[in-house]
C-alpha cells in the first residue's frame, strides 16, 4: 500500500518535475465518474493544478532537498565573505543515503539528510534558487 501524500508536501514526478501536492479528488470510490487521475499538483508556470494518477508521483516529502537525486543540477545562492556579497553558482548533486553533496569543481557543500542542515555552511546562508532534474536535462540534451 502506498503512503498518503499530505497537502502542501513537495512532490517529484516520473518525468522529473517538482510541484506541491494540492489535494485528492473529492469523488467517492463508488462514483460513476471516478477517475484514476485523483491527485492534483500545483506546478510552477501553470495556471491550474495538474491532475494525475498516484503512480505519476515518484517521491514526496516536506523537505524539497530529500527529493533531489544524483545527477540533478541545482543553482545555489550563498554569501562569500571574500567578495562581501551573495553569488549564484550551479552545482551537480551526488547523493548517498545520509548526505547530499553539492559540487561545482570550485567548492563542495554537504547537506546532512538526518539533521536536515548544511554541514559547515553556517556563514554561507545557502538558498536553493532553481533545480534542473536529470530527466529534464536529458529531455533537452542534444547528442553529437
Amino acid at each position: 500500500m502506498e503512503d498518503k501524500i499530505k497537502v502542501g508536501e513537495y512532490v517529484r514526478t516520473v518525468d522529473g518535475k517538482f510541484g506541491v501536492f494540492d489535494r485528492y479528488s473529492k469523488r467517492n470510490e463508488d462514483s460513476l465518474y471516478k477517475s484514476p487521475f485523483n491527485c492534483f499538483i500545483k506546478m510552477q508556470k501553470r495556471k491550474t493544478c495538474l491532475q494525475c494518477s498516484r503512480e505519476y508521483i515518484v517521491k514526496h516529502s516536506k523537505n524539497k532537498l530529500e527529493l533531489l537525486e544524483s545527477e540533478d543540477i541545482v543553482v545555489l545562492e550563498y554569501y562569500v565573505s571574500k567578495y562581501k556579497r551573495r553569488i549564484k553558482r550551479r552545482f551537480e548533486i551526488f547523493k548517498t543515503r545520509e548526505l547530499i553533496a553539492f559540487d561545482n569543481a570550485h567548492c563542495i557543500f554537504l547537506y546532512d539528510l538526518s539533521k536536515q542542515k548544511f554541514l559547515d555552511g553556517k556563514g554561507f546562508n545557502i538558498k536553493i534558487k532553481s533545480i534542473v532534474t536529470k530527466e529534464q536535462f536529458k529531455s533537452v540534451e542534444y547528442e553529437i
